[in-house]
């Protein structure tokens, strides 16, 4: 949020004037990102991420534009950040690149500015070093890179600290993802032994068809019950915890949990769904007197997600009554 605030509001504007606002609009339509200010005296600021930048994308931008006009009585400043292309229409209205990295568009009576950036406006920029902020953000999500060493400038602290900000958001999809694979791989696995069976059966001159439909109906009762177990999961399961009493604290390497602040993690796991936020998860727990000492969010999940590869190799401390 810092990067696009100060570039696009104001360098001694600090993000703490803005708040993120709702996406979502009174005709069913969502846009990417809206920064709400906090001071009646700055506008909004709305950021589209486009793949390709059209006729009908800007009716759409003009859309949203006007939303917020008429949610909060101003128009607001807006970025697009183009992935791809930028149709020769659309370009024809464009005014002259503004500091060599930014293309701006008329647009009088929807938009206090719109500024627009793509690979081109951006290229000159890159042998720049460091860059400037607002250019390596552009960068990052254009070329869409999912290792820093693919990318070029890597060793920009700008792009450097992008990628850890991803890092940090997505290392617990990694996990979940991980486990999706290892379940279709062997739903795969399955369904290809059983179709193996029914071939054979239909192969085999000498054998009925009533085996061959046998298989084939056990086949269809495993892959429904298959289909029935993944509707009503919403999130990843978490072994249980033995029923054993009086424990007091788990030591995983020297880094303590208390058995209560680890059903606290999976109850808050279970309730929500979507990615985890180990963030409010700490948050949260700390306001209810849990993981007094974790200095931070990501202290806590490391060591979670630590103690959770050596669930076999545990030690339990008992209670010295």
């Amino acid at each position: 949020m810092d990067i696009i605030i100060k570039e696009l509001v104001g360098q001694n504007v600090d993000n703490a004037a803005y708040g993120l606002g709702r996406c979502s609009w009174a005709n069913q339509s969502i846009s990417d990102v809206v920064y709400i200010p906090k001071l009646s005296q700055l506008s909004p600021v709305l950021v589209e991420v486009q793949c390709n930048v059209n006729e009908e994308f800007i009716t759409r931008l003009i859309g949203y534009s006007l939303q917020l006009k008429q949610e909060y009585g101003q128009l607001p400043k807006i970025l697009v950040i183009t992935i791809k292309s930028i149709t020769a229409e659309i370009k024809s209205k464009f005014n002259n690149l503004e500091n060599e990295r930014i293309y701006t568009m008329n647009c009088d009576y929807w938009a206090e500015s719109c500024q627009i950036i793509s690979a081109e406006t951006i290229q000159t920029q890159l042998n720049n070093n460091p860059l400037n902020k607002l250019v390596a953000l552009g960068h990052f999500l254009i070329h869409q890179k999912r290792n820093i060493l693919s990318i070029s400038q890597k060793h920009d602290p700008t792009i450097q600290l992008l990628y850890q900000i991803s890092k940090d958001k997505f290392e617990n999809e990694y996990y979940i993802e991980e486990e999706k694979l290892v379940v279709i791989k062997d739903l795969c696995f399955k369904a290809k032994t059983q179709f193996e069976k029914i071939v054979k059966c239909l192969q085999n001159e000498g054998d009925s068809n009533g085996k061959a439909l046998q298989y084939a109906e056990n086949g269809l009762c495993f892959f429904n019950h298959q289909e029935q177990k993944f509707k009503k999961r919403e999130t990843t399961p978490i072994e249980d915890t033995p029923d054993i009493s009086n424990l007091a604290n788990v030591n995983y390497n020297n880094d303590i949990i208390a058995i209560d602040g680890i059903s606290f993690i999976e109850e808050f796991k279970a309730q929500r769904e979507g990615r985890m936020s180990w963030e409010c998860c700490y948050d949260e727990g700390r306001n209810k007197g849990f993981f007094v000492d974790y200095n931070n969010w990501k202290s806590l999940k490391a060591s979670y997600h630590n103690n959770s590869k050596k669930l076999g190799k545990r030690k339990i401390t008992e209670i010295e009554e």
